[in-house]
């Protein structure tokens, strides 16, 4: 087992610190040949009862080689280019990054912010004519289900040429009555005109 490497998450840690700097967790010393444990509550239920009891816990004591990050907060080491959760850049001293003065900062030309604007849905979140009554209606009459939805030149045509299909022939007038009724049934049922 190397020096410093954390049991719980793998990390080698910088000589000479007591715990992780991912996840917080004791790290060995080198004169120990165990694993640390991690502080459990005591067994409030029979079945967990086998639990290892709790191990004391080494006092948290402050790091000298991290410093805290301007920008988010969190430790960071001294020796790092930039904060690894923000990714704010640190000076190449051991000082964090300062900020140039604030004439330099008004030359420096800025990309403009994004906005982010939120609009409503633009169609109804409801049905606006319903499939089922468009077919029964184009059943009794052609294109009367077309006008129904919206579609007023289409039902129009429908009414005019099935009823000129059925004079000239019964069958091409069924056929374009049965092509109807499907048509009415169809379409985006919230949305006028289908």
């Amino acid at each position: 087992m190397e020096i410093n490497k954390c049991a719980n998450c793998g990390l080698v840690n910088l000589a000479g610190e007591v715990r992780c700097q991912r996840c917080n967790d004791l790290l060995p010393l080198p004169d120990q040949s165990g694993k640390w444990t991690k502080v459990v509550p005591p067994p409030t239920h029979s079945w967990m009862a086998d639990s290892t009891p709790p191990q004391p816990v080494a006092p948290l004591v402050s790091n000298p080689k991290l410093f805290p990050c301007p920008d988010c907060g969190r430790s960071c080491s001294k020796s790092a280019p930039a904060c690894p959760q923000c990714g704010r850049p640190f000076a190449q001293g051991n000082a964090p990054y300062a900020p140039p003065p604030a004439q330099a900062q008004a030359m420096i030309p800025h990309p403009p912010q994004q906005i982010h604007y939120h609009y409503q849905y633009p169609h109804p979140t409801h049905q606006v004519w319903s499939p089922g009554v468009a077919a029964v209606l184009s059943l009794f009459i052609p294109g009367v289900g077309q006008m129904y939805k919206g579609r007023v030149g289409e039902g129009l045509l429908w009414l005019i040429f099935t009823p000129i299909g059925y004079v000239m022939f019964i069958l091409p007038g069924l056929i374009m009555h049965i092509i109807c009724i499907i048509n009415a049934a169809q379409g985006n049922t919230y949305r006028q005109g289908g």
